[in-house]
């Protein structure tokens, strides 16, 4: 394995878009944001993405791959999460269950991926898109 790459368990989903790992670390995924919880009122689909990543991810092994910046202004890791060969954020993306985020640096080929899932589930009109 690379040294821009580890494998880790999810201990917790705190989001649809951060983990905690075994051992206290928060992952938040590279390249898409999804909603939010807020102070009680969470919006619309938080639930959903959070549910989904739940079933995808959680208590599993997943493997991080880190980018260009390692942390976050909040100190948490950032990093592409994949388990069982599917990206964590590509399958949020594709399911409708949150916006790509291309002002960030990271990737060209998966800004280029995680764009073409959202397309996909705009046109399908599937969660966050169903309203739209």
């Amino acid at each position: 394995m690379s040294a821009s790459e580890d494998v880790a368990v999810v201990s917790k989903v705190i989001d649809g878009d951060t983990l905690e790992l075994a051992g206290g670390d928060r992952v938040r995924l590279i390249g898409i944001d999804t909603p939010e919880f807020g102070d009680g009122n969470p919006e619309p689909f938080a639930v959903e993405a959070k549910q989904f990543t739940q079933r995808m991810v959680g208590g599993s092994r997943v493997r991080l791959q880190f980018d260009r910046e390692r942390f976050d202004k909040y100190g948490r890791i950032l990093a592409t999460v994949q388990v069982d060969g599917k990206c964590l954020s590509e399958e949020l993306a594709r399911a409708g269950l949150g916006h790509v985020m291309t002002r960030f640096r990271y990737s060209a080929l998966l800004k280029k991926r995680l764009l073409a899932a959202e397309e996909e589930a705009r046109n399908q009109r599937l969660g966050v898109w169903s309203t739209k």
